[in-house]
């Protein structure tokens, strides 16, 4: 068979540059290995009728523009008022952030964090619209004379709007370790570390490593207030009802095996594990940037120094999933009805966790990211888990992280490992498998300074285009990086779509 473009993977990008491509008019082709769709964000079933709905569950960053441009309201995806989260410490209240009375509260622990935490707050505001300007478009050219001299201006426009003094601090803080920054404004070590865990997640980076003051500007500039009305496992539904309602070909339980070309180095199409070729002019993968260019192209289709670099790309998870069935509702720090919580006391907590994950160990005290479904149901994302744990992941050793996590949960909330009917775990290299994720880094990817931009996933390339023509790469491992946000695919469908057509 034959189509304008094959779009390779299945998940939140795959999906929404699919329905873009489809809406463009272009002949699409939609290839997932799973079953289901949605990626990351698909449900999974953790016991029989116990269903967590998907991996990451933080929807707040899906783009409205990209929303709109699919009109995933019309395939009934809602959107509510984020919950508020609970910064949890053991034998203490919490504090929830960042609700109408957070001020208040921390104004109890210290006065000066009460005053620093309106300026913070207003700080990123003012940071967050240029920066989310240059995180919606394609990543500006390294190079002036060979790239597009508008992104440059249209960039530089969006960052001199700030104003001397917010320029002043974005330069100052861009490069800045967490830890600098936050100790500079803060004095309470719970709200620090409150603050600092979202940016950290999924990363190979602690608050005391370089460049982490700007992974949290960036993340900060694409959250909203809002969220997907019945969590990623919603949107994932709306999503490929947009894709279908478009006319994408939708094809769960086909696996690529190769991205091919012909004579002359350009796509060519896709051919698939039992043998399949579907002839298309455009292909989009959706994949991590090592599976796409080391496992589905041709060593001959790509230059040296570009395979160099995707080898060199980092791709080290740190992330691992407990997921908790109970019998009956628990309290978290003495309140009732929690939807979301983290557990990360401190800044210093978190660089233990994190240098455990250096020498190959789990850590003694994980930070966790916590959601609770319907009160039933508690889905935990644990860091820093690493991913070559020293001896091999082993079921005991899946179970010493599921005792340990639990044991931080009993912490905050007594009573819980009693009420506990079935739990499951998956740890990094279970990710890697069930997702197909190269180091089972959910981002495609770190977020460093070095694989920002115009650098992610090499310097050689300005994402979403790629080394063979014809071939985009549509999922987190491109430009502006990883989270259920939706831009890659967009960005990818947008440039394939003004591609010049070799298929009629």
């Amino acid at each position: 068979m034959s189509a304008h473009a094959v779009v390779i993977g299945g998940g939140v990008n795959g999906m929404v540059a699919a329905g873009l491509l489809a809406r463009e008019g272009r002949t699409t082709v939609l290839l997932e290995a799973r079953e289901t769709l949605g990626g990351l964000a698909a449900p999974l079933e953790i016991a029989p009728g116990c269903v967590v709905p998907g991996l990451l569950h933080d929807t707040s960053r899906f783009r409205p523009w990209v929303a709109d441009a699919l009109d995933l309201a019309a395939h009934g995806l809602a959107w509510r008022p984020a919950p508020d989260r609970l910064a949890c410490e053991p034998g203490g209240q919490g504090l929830l952030l960042p609700g109408p009375d957070a001020q208040a509260a921390i104004g109890e622990r210290s006065d000066a964090d009460a005053l620093a935490w309106a300026e913070w707050h207003g700080l990123l505001g003012r940071l967050g619209r240029p920066l989310a300007r240059i995180l919606d478009a394609p990543a500006p050219p390294l190079d002036p004379q060979r790239g597009d001299l508008r992104a440059l201006a249209g960039m530089g426009l969006s960052l001199r709007r700030l104003g001397r003094a917010d320029l002043t601090e974005l330069a100052r803080l861009g490069p800045m370790a967490l830890d600098d920054a936050l100790n500079d404004r803060f004095e309470t070590d719970l709200l620090k570390g409150a603050i600092a865990l979202p940016a950290l997640a999924h990363g190979w980076a602690g608050p005391l490593s370089g460049g982490t003051t700007a992974a949290l500007l960036m993340r900060e500039a694409v959250s909203s207030a809002s969220e997907a009305a019945g969590g990623p496992a919603a949107l994932a539904t709306a999503l490929g009802s947009a894709c279908r309602a478009a006319g994408v070909e939708v094809r769960t339980g086909a696996r690529a095996a190769s991205i091919t070309t012909d004579k002359g180095g350009r796509v060519s199409g896709v051919a698939l594990g039992d043998g399949e070729e579907i002839a298309a002019d455009t292909v989009l993968s959706a994949l991590d940037p090592r599976t796409t260019f080391l496992n589905l192209c041709d060593p001959r289709d790509l230059p040296p120094s570009f395979r160099q670099d995707i080898e060199a790309f980092r791709a080290r998870g740190t992330t691992a999933a407990v997921h908790l069935a109970l019998e009956a509702p628990v309290s978290v720090n003495g309140r009732e009805g929690i939807e979301a919580a983290c557990l990360a006391t401190s800044l210093d907590e978190i660089e233990r966790a994190f240098d455990a994950a250096k020498h190959r160990r789990l850590p003694e005290a994980p930070v966790l990211d916590i959601r609770v479904h319907g009160g039933s149901v508690i889905s935990v994302l644990a860091f820093f888990v690493p991913h070559d744990l020293d001896g091999g992941w082993t079921d005991e050793a899946r179970e010493t992280l599921a005792d340990t996590v639990v044991a931080r949960l009993e912490s905050v909330a007594p009573g819980l490992s009693g009420r506990i009917a079935a739990r499951h775990v998956l740890a990094p290299p279970d990710i890697e498998s069930r997702y197909g994720l190269s180091g089972g880094h959910v981002h495609h990817g770190e977020h460093s300074l070095d694989q920002f931009g115009p650098l992610r996933p090499s310097p050689l390339m300005r994402a979403p285009s790629t080394p063979v023509p014809g071939l985009f790469l549509a999922g987190a491992g491109a430009h502006p990086g990883g989270g259920l946000t939706g831009v890659p695919g967009a960005l990818a469908a947008r440039a394939a779509a003004s591609a010049p057509r070799v298929r009629a």
